[in-house]
C-alpha cells in the first residue's frame, strides 16, 4: 500500500514499537529480523485498533513477551472486533488506499483483537489507558 503503520522509536531502556503492522508472514518475518540484531524491545504502543496497527501486537505479547499498551477506547474497540467482520473492513481498506484486495477465505480470524490487559503496577501510563502484557 506504500503506507507507514509502524515505527521503531529507541529509549533509555530499549525500543518502544509504535503500532505492530499487519498480521501477515511479510510483517512477522520483518520483525524477526529486526529483533535477530539485538535489539531490545521494550514495549508497544498502539495508536489506534486497526488492523493494520495492531496486526502483531499479540504476537509481540506473547513471543516477544512485552507489554502491549492501548487506550481505553482502543480497547473498547477490541473487544467489538472480535466477533465483527474486521476482514471486510480491512480489505475494504487496502482496497480503498490503492492496494490489492485479499483473497476470500471462508472464515475470518479476529484472533489479532484476542488478549486482554494486566491491570497490575506495571502500568506506567495515565488511567486511560491499558497495558497488556
Amino acid at each position: 500500500m506504500g503506507a507507514v503503520n509502524c515505527y521503531l522509536i529507541e529509549g533509555k531502556n530499549g525500543y518502544t514499537v509504535i503500532d505492530t503492522g499487519t498480521d501477515s508472514k511479510e510483517a512477522k518475518d520483518g520483525w524477526k529480523e529486526v529483533l535477530s540484531s539485538g535489539i531490545i524491545i521494550e514495549k508497544v504502543v498502539l495508536t489506534h485498533t486497526h488492523q493494520d496497527h495492531i496486526g502483531l501486537a499479540k504476537w509481540f505479547q506473547k513471543e516477544v513477551v512485552v507489554p502491549v499498551i492501548v487506550s481505553c477506547l482502543g480497547y473498547e474497540e477490541m473487544k467489538k472486533n472480535r466477533f465483527s467482520h474486521s476482514r471486510d473492513r480491512l480489505n475494504n481498506l487496502i482496497i480503498k488506499h490503492g492496494g490489492v484486495a485479499l483473497p476470500h477465505k471462508k472464515e475470518e480470524d479476529n484472533s489479532i483483537y484476542d488478549f486482554e490487559p494486566h491491570k497490575g503496577s506495571n502500568a506506567t501510563w495515565c488511567t486511560c489507558w491499558w497495558s497488556f502484557e
